[in-house]
């Protein structure tokens, strides 16, 4: 069995690639840029804190992927109900907007109600109809509009709904009529409960992956240009890697641009895809935390701040005993030419959460971390819809297998990263060795003889 398949980026769609295809005994090299694995799942560790790089848990419960990480990888996941809350008028009010109305003066609430109430026809064209559709205006322009616009960094109107599915639910009648006079108890929505490592932050999944593979990852080990006719990628040092199959979860628009030779047409079409980036601070404080709280929303164009989660509330192995720590992000659109932010930036936000009681006493804070997430969100507008599937097929003309959230572009959750990585491994073999495709992906693809 002479066949090499390569694999760019050490991420978690990566590792889970590799992963399957070591076991189906097919020699794989993985080549990562930076000097550990986990692509953009973490940020760093400092003084006893675990970072990861925003908010990463597992919301998915597909069986075979829990399976995966807790019995065969042997990765302890805790569950967990969700902590989620956001920021209105100076106060924190439970998350979500569409389910807990009752901060909102009694004329609001009931204009909120009833515009839920009323059908709305037709398929929706774009995001911000599809809001309104769901939610109704006066909820839409007070809360969801606002922080759409600063997540996203785009107008609503301007993105598609291909990506939404169940990430944004609907209350029902009776949660409705609840959340007009207070907070709404139990379920609600696909992330409800969540898992996350025991230990190790969310990096310690990627972490696990890389023991299992050991000699196979190669660190420092940055793509300077792909050759598709003879085979190889070329690594910024000068080294050569040769393959049959090449799966790649870098950028979509990096791989396009490392392809030699290049086309002009193609290349110009991928250079137009649109994400955001992420600069976050993550900090560490002395001290017991004031609060139980996961994660806080800041849905006001007037803060500057998106989101604010708290680790050691996720996992309370991610701080030193006697500490908390907290993680900001900021939303823009990449690219970023400079991640710095303006001269006391920082220092605004970490007052704003002293005065809502998010933190305690500056005095407290033992170190703050400036991070740079680039990409951090694919944006669904309509160019992607547009020249995505063109752009992803003439790649795989070329032995070349897009995978993972920025290979293939997508929104995707961190099972969805992990699904990506085992069917890009199926979709490697099937293409090595065409027989295979007429077995079942989910129970026979790693029992077979090639």
């Amino acid at each position: 069995m002479n066949k090499k398949i390569l694999v760019l980026g050490a991420g978690l769609t990566g590792l889970t690639a590799a992963y399957y295809l070591n076991r189906f005994g097919i020699p794989v090299t993985v080549l990562e840029r930076s000097d550990c694995p986990g692509g953009t799942l973490g940020i760093g560790k400092w003084e006893g804190f675990t970072f990861d790089a925003g908010i990463h848990v597992l919301h998915g419960r597909d069986p075979k992927v829990l399976s995966f990480l807790e019995d065969e990888l042997g990765i302890p996941l805790d569950e967990t109900y969700r902590r989620a809350f956001f920021v209105h008028e100076g106060k924190v009010f439970p998350y979500p907007f569409q389910l807990n109305t009752y901060c909102l003066p009694l004329l609001e609430r009931l204009q909120i109600f009833f515009q839920m109430l009323t059908p709305r026809w037709g398929s929706p064209s774009n995001y911000g109809e599809f809001l309104n559709q769901n939610f109704g205006s006066v909820l839409c322009n007070r809360f969801i509009y606002p922080y759409a616009e600063k997540f996203w960094t785009i107008n609503p109107g301007e993105l598609t709904t291909e990506w939404v599915a169940s990430r944004i639910p609907r209350p029902s009648l009776s949660e409705r009529v609840q959340g007009l006079f207070g907070e709404v108890k139990g379920d609600f929505g696909p992330n409800a409960f969540f898992r996350y490592p025991q230990r190790g932050g969310i990096s310690s999944l990627a972490e696990t992956l890389a023991r299992r593979l050991q000699k196979q990852i190669i660190y420092s080990a940055e793509v300077s240009r792909i050759e598709p006719e003879s085979h190889s990628v070329t690594c910024a040092d000068g080294r050569t890697y040769d393959y049959n199959i090449c799966l790649s979860t870098l950028p979509l628009p990096l791989t396009v641009r490392l392809l030699h030779p290049i086309d002009a047409e193609i290349n110009q079409k991928a250079s137009r895809l649109q994400y955001t980036s992420i600069i976050s601070l993550s900090v560490g404080i002395g001290g017991e935390i004031p609060h139980d709280y996961h994660w806080v929303y800041f849905p006001s164009l007037s803060e500057p701040m998106a989101r604010v989660h708290f680790p050691g509330n996720i996992s309370p192995y991610t701080v030193p005993a006697g500490c908390y720590s907290l993680q900001i992000e900021v939303a823009l659109r990449g690219p970023v030419i400079s991640p710095e932010v303006a001269p006391g930036f920082w220092e605004g936000c970490l007052d704003r959460l002293r005065k809502l009681e998010l933190m305690g006493e500056k005095k407290n804070v033992l170190f703050v971390k400036e991070h740079l997430i680039e990409p951090a969100y694919v944006i669904y507008d309509h160019y992607r819809m547009l020249h995505l599937p063109k752009i992803l097929e003439w790649i795989m003309e070329k032995s070349i297998i897009p995978v993972g959230r920025f290979g293939e572009w997508n929104y995707h959750w961190m099972h969805d990263s992990i699904l990506s990585g085992k069917m890009a491994a199926i979709g490697a073999l099937t293409r090595l060795w065409p027989e295979l495709k007429d077995l079942n992906p989910t129970r026979d693809i790693f029992s077979a003889k090639v």
